[in-house]
């Protein structure tokens, strides 16, 4: 067996040093009962050691390898093994565990191997008289030794998907606090309890150093910061939200400490789980400058909707009568309005209109058209 690779697939484990747990402890006492052994383990062989997780009837914690019995079974790792009298076996005669105390006569020993077949250590029996193993004791520890590897997989998927799932917050908390706005994720369970389990640290730049932990330990924090006019709409359009499961989408102000009230958008996309808990995943932009060009964009439609009444109702009027008083000149003045009345009214509707077009260039330049 490549010892390298077998260290490395017992790293995956994770399970050297590791506290005591029940599942296994009760293990090792219940092979100890079937067996009738006043000692039993499950003992995990370390690059320098061997370590037991689970023990009844010691205290021992742990073993150089060369003293301990499962060493002998790395060479034969689907091999259960097993030693009637440990004093008339050359391999253990001058063990310490077996010349001096606790003088231990009796090991049998199960093998927990890896899918891949590596070892990873034995569940054991151990006993101060020589003695053998029924057929029916034999097969409960073959059993049980099962038992404890399919224990160990399990443990082994449970860390290894808590490995995956913290890389992945790690990764999107990378992504988000790198990205514009913040984005949370709001948990409201089914008797109204509200909890953010997930916030980006760029929710510290929009709230004035409201920190994303305080959000996670208090999500009420933000409404310190948000004007009183705007927190109503903001709960009433949230539980619209949850009430409809559809988009959360309000307007609000912050008052930002050397910019003053400052406008933000707060979206998200509600899912309600089977438990009835509404989940929120959601983001809050910056809009401020978005509002205040529409409202430009607002004013400017409005004065040119102005001077396109200017020019066409305030310039008609002066154009039309300098087009009659011009036709009056073709045809000839007379008593009516002589000539000279016709050259003053001509100059007045000039005046007129040239204060009419004076008064759309001005709006025109302040439009920068």
């Amino acid at each position: 067996m490549n010892e390298l690779l077998r260290v490395q697939a017992l790293e995956e484990y994770k399970i050297l040093d590791t506290l005591p747990e029940k599942e296994f402890d009760d293990i090792v006492e219940l092979a100890s009962a079937i067996c009738g052994a006043p000692a039993s383990l499950i003992s995990i062989i370390g690059s320098d050691k061997v370590w037991h997780k689970a023990k009844v009837g010691t205290e021992v914690e742990q073993l150089p390898r060369e003293y301990a019995f499962c060493y002998h079974m790395l060479d034969k790792p689907d091999e259960n093994l097993i030693v009637n009298d440990l004093t008339e076996d050359a391999r253990f005669v001058g063990n310490p565990m077996v010349a001096n105390d606790p003088n231990i006569r009796f090991y049998g020993g199960f093998p927990l191997v890896t899918e891949d077949g590596f070892l990873l250590g034995s569940l054991c029996v151990l006993d101060d008289k020589p003695r053998n193993l029924t057929d029916i004791q034999q097969r409960s520890l073959e059993l049980l030794s099962v038992r404890v590897m399919e224990s160990l997989n399990a443990r082994k998927e449970i860390l290894q998907n808590q490995e995956l799932k913290k890389q992945s917050e790690e990764m999107l908390q990378k992504l988000t606090n790198t990205a514009p706005g913040a984005f949370f994720q709001l948990e409201i369970s089914a008797d109204g309890n509200k909890t953010m389990p997930f916030v980006s640290s760029t929710i510290a730049y929009i709230f004035n150093g409201y920190t994303a932990d305080m959000f996670k330990a208090d999500y009420k924090v933000g409404l310190n910061v948000i004007h009183a006019d705007d927190i109503a709409p903001i709960k009433a359009a949230l539980l619209n939200a949850c009430n409809t499961l559809t988009e959360w989408n309000v307007e609000f102000r912050i008052i930002c400490k050397d910019k003053g009230y400052r406008w933000y958008k707060g979206t998200a996309q509600p899912e309600k789980r089977d438990d009835g808990t509404i989940v929120l995943y959601g983001t809050i932009q910056e809009i401020t400058e978005a509002k205040e060009y529409t409202k430009a964009i607002e004013q400017q439609y409005a004065q040119l909707k102005e001077i396109a009444w200017m020019q066409s109702h305030l310039l008609r009027a002066p154009a039309a009568r300098i087009q009659g008083l011009v036709q009056l000149l073709v045809a000839g003045a007379d008593e009516a309005m002589p000539e000279e009345e016709i050259h003053e009214n001509l100059l007045k509707s000039s005046d007129e209109m040239d204060d009419i077009i004076r008064n759309i260039v001005e709006k025109t330049q302040v439009l920068n058209l």
